[in-house]
């Protein structure tokens, strides 16, 4: 196992490291907006901007 240290916004870190990936499974916490489910910036980012499928996994 290799461990590895990248500095900045999450969903930067996470789009670069995702670059070249098979599908990328993220946790997400469960957040309500006044209109419904509301995914989040880094899960915003992940949906529009990785080139591999996204699985955003809701927990409590």
């Amino acid at each position: 196992m290799k461990e590895e240290l990248h500095e900045g916004w999450l969903a930067h870190v996470l789009v670069r490291a995702a670059a070249g990936a098979g599908p990328l499974v993220v946790g997400s916490r469960r957040r309500c907006a006044v209109v419904g489910p509301h995914t989040g910036p880094v899960g915003h980012a992940l949906i529009h901007h990785v080139h591999c499928p996204v699985a955003l996994v809701p927990y409590d």
